[in-house]
């Protein structure tokens, strides 16, 4: 399991060194741009790590992908894009409706429990 997430972070500093050339900039100017050293940079590229959170979005704005590619460590095309964001859309839905029947039944016990604790 090791040796796989090992792989992502070589294929996603595979595919950040690539967005990087195709913009034409060195590593250092995407290290003066988000104010970090070239060495982290570096790091990243080689897949030694990953880009920490706070740096995902201004990365992303630098190399023009989003971070869904970033993490992808490759370019999606707009129609797999969409497919992606459907199903994190239903499965959000269908969160939001599993949260909502809880509350139901929260406000069905709580009820239930008042009128038993009520008896005149």
């Amino acid at each position: 399991m090791e040796g796989e997430d090992k792989m992502d972070q070589i294929k996603i500093g595979k595919f950040i060194a690539k967005c990087r050339k195709e913009h034409g900039l060195l590593q250092k100017d995407i290290a003066r741009k988000l104010e970090i050293s070239e060495k982290t940079v570096s790091k990243w590229e080689c897949g030694n790590g990953l880009p920490e959170v706070v740096y995902m979005e201004p990365l992303c704005q630098i190399l023009g992908i989003t971070v869904n590619e970033l993490l992808a460590g490759e370019t999606i095309p707009i129609l797999k894009l969409m497919s992606v964001i459907d199903r994190s859309r239903l499965e959000l839905v269908k969160q939001l409706e599993f949260e909502q029947l809880r509350m139901r039944i929260y406000k069905l016990l709580k009820l239930r429990t008042l009128k038993c604790a009520y008896v005149p």
